[in-house]
């Protein structure tokens, strides 16, 4: 089935479903509020998941379907769309577009790289590794990304120069390295809670109910699924499904150091946002033990992330003209869509709670243990 027919089916199924469930005699045990927040509920999770709307204007719905319908009025439900942990994610994205902006990320890239062995399974295991640190930090689609185009140069020269090799072997090799960048910025995003979006749901949700989890705290649990998933995934792509035995030239090192070269020498643009980016994870790791000095009381996670940012806005590059980040950057580069998609994503979160809906969701769930 083309997307564009699955995209019209899932719109009007949407649609369909929503106005069934609107009409639908009020189920026993749930109220008005919870009826309609079960139709907005429905309706936004068939259009996210055929993408029937671009997904952060799906998201967008709560801020109108909820007031339409004498829910909760729109100054509650925007408060969703802009709580502490987007402005934790809007700092991190500040710090990671003005890395992308001088290549910082492509030098710790390419540097993490040069450690590379002559098997073909430990270049895979190399990138994977990079793949993972960088999607710690910078959001996991970027990372990929940036690591793409590396990978493939290395992969085609690394399966150009050897001309004996078999094509099923050439063939494992440039999956393994594609999958294996790809599913490694995945883990990474686990480590830390600005590492991906979902991360961020379950700290605003806990938040809201007096739970706090802390940069350190999220790492503590994090850090270690990602130092076992990476090489668990590794493993599983160059031993079993696409298995890879065969050593590398010597000229596949020679291209990443030719790449590594090719960036020059580290500019001092480089070096103030690697600083600003250090300063400010040693915050987030140590804020439990720092607020207890009463001159650091007020840190919180999405205040260090902010710190960090808008810092960016006030160091001049070396063109005086110019600081490390422009609001131009942040015009053409930030990602609003994923700033509208965690406020749906948080706000109707917020109402399938305070309506009732979770709560006789939960009744429908057996409780008969003798079964």
């Amino acid at each position: 089935m083309e997307a564009t027919n699955f995209k019209i089916i899932g719109f009007y199924l949407g649609l369909l479903v929503f106005i069934a469930v609107l009409i639908s005699p009020q189920p026993s045990g749930l109220n008005y509020n919870g009826q309609v927040t079960l139709a907005i509920f429905i309706l936004m999770g068939i259009w996210w998941a055929t993408e029937a709307l671009p997904l952060p204007i799906t998201s967008l719905l709560p801020l109108i379907l909820f007031p339409i319908f004498s829910v909760e009025q729109m100054g509650v439900i925007s408060k969703e769309f802009m709580n502490k942990v987007q402005f934790l994610f809007a700092g991190g994205f500040m710090i990671a577009i003005s890395m992308q902006k001088w290549n910082l990320h492509k030098r710790i890239a390419l540097t993490i790289l040069q450690f590379t062995g002559v098997k073909a399974r430990g270049i895979i295991f190399s990138f994977m590794i990079t793949s993972a640190l960088l999607s710690m930090w910078v959001m996991n689609t970027s990372t990929t990304i940036m690591l793409l185009p590396i990978g493939l140069s290395v992969a085609v020269a690394l399966t150009d120069s050897l001309k004996e090799l078999p094509s099923k072997e050439k063939s494992n090799f440039k999956l393994s390295l594609l999958l294996g960048i790809a599913y490694a910025s995945s883990a990474g995003g686990i480590a830390t809670p600005i590492g991906t979006a979902p991360n961020g749901y379950l700290i605003q949700f806990v938040s809201e109910n007096g739970t706090d989890i802390g940069f350190f705290n999220w790492m503590l649990v994090g850090l270690p699924i990602t130092i076992i998933l990476v090489p668990f995934i590794w493993f599983l792509l160059t031993f079993v499904l696409f298995p890879v035995r065969f050593n590398a030239p010597e000229s596949s090192k020679n291209l990443l150091k030719k790449m590594l070269a090719d960036l020059g020498k580290i500019s001092r643009e480089e070096k103030l946002v690697g600083l600003v980016f250090i300063i400010t994870a040693f915050f987030w790791i140590f804020r439990k033990a720092l607020i207890q000095i009463p001159v650091f009381s007020f840190l919180d996670d999405a205040v260090i992330a902010m710190m960090g940012g808008l810092s960016l806005f006030f160091l001049k590059s070396k063109k005086q003209s110019i600081t490390l980040l422009e609001w131009s950057d942040i015009e053409s580069k930030f990602p609003w869509g994923l700033i509208f998609l965690f406020g749906g994503g948080m706000a109707l979160a917020y109402m399938v709670s305070s309506s009732g809906l979770a709560f006789w969701l939960a009744g429908l769930i057996p409780t008969d243990t003798s079964i």
